[in-house]
């Protein structure tokens, strides 16, 4: 129990603000990343799953030779990229699969 998770925000984005909220009320210890001050991180990641939406979580793997899971908010027709990647419709659904990892 007690995985890390990792949030990747944007400082005016009121999505990234809600789901920080609600893991925090939900006592869900996570590492935050300003996307904006940390660009070359946010360029990657945006990349790796064709997106630029926010906020991005990452659930990092514990195991060297797994690749971390990538949640992002989805768009319109939007699907996922890879089967590291998921897509969330809502921040109670994202919020509610950080609970699941951090608690599995």
């Amino acid at each position: 129990m007690g995985k890390r998770i990792i949030i990747y925000t944007l400082p005016h984005c009121h999505h990234c603000q809600d789901l920080k909220g609600t893991l925090n009320f939900m006592r869900i210890p996570h590492e935050n990343i300003d996307a904006q001050a940390n660009s070359a991180i946010a360029d990657r990641i945006e990349k790796k799953l064709e997106t630029s939406s926010y906020p991005i979580v990452e659930f990092p793997s514990e195991n060297l030779f797994n690749s971390p899971v990538f949640l992002s908010p989805s768009s319109k027709g939007d699907v996922s990229t890879s089967p590291h990647h998921r897509i969330f419709d809502t921040i109670d659904e994202a919020a509610k699969l950080c609970q699941l990892y951090y608690n599995s």
